[in-house]
Parts: C-alpha cells; structure tokens; sequence
C-alpha cells in the first residue's frame, strides 16, 4: 500500500502527518526491571519530512 502524501486532499489527517506524533522510547534494564530512559517525541507539521533513509 502507497503512502499518503502530505499534499493529498484525500489522506485522512493522521496519515497526512497533520498533528500526527513522532515518538520513540528507549528502556534500560536494570536490577529491578525495565526503565524507561527516554522518550523523544515531535508533532509533524507541514515543511517537517522524515528522511528517505527511514521511510517505511
């Protein structure tokens, strides 16, 4: 399945990126379980693209 571009009148919001979150969580594990140590996290807007590199 394509992907939706940010231009396309047709794409619902979230897959147009309009407000959609970008966000990763990184856990360490220590003695007395799993942590979480960080979480990053970006809203798309327009003029913000994803490297081609990362792309799905």
């Amino acid at each position: 399945m394509a992907r939706a571009s940010i231009n396309d009148p047709s794409a619902s919001r979230a897959s147009r990126g309009a407000g959609a979150p970008t966000a990763t969580t990184q856990f360490v594990r220590t003695p007395e379980g799993w942590r979480i140590s960080s979480m990053p996290w970006d809203d798309k807007r327009p003029g913000l693209q994803l490297p081609e590199r990362y792309a799905a």
